[in-house]
């Protein structure tokens, strides 16, 4: 899974917390 899409992995998770952080 990592190995497939390690490019879509990282942009994932820093949208992740970032909208979390504009909707606390």
């Amino acid at each position: 899974m990592t190995r497939t899409s390690p490019e879509l992995a990282p942009p994932i998770k820093v949208s992740a917390p970032h909208q979390r952080d504009n909707k606390p």
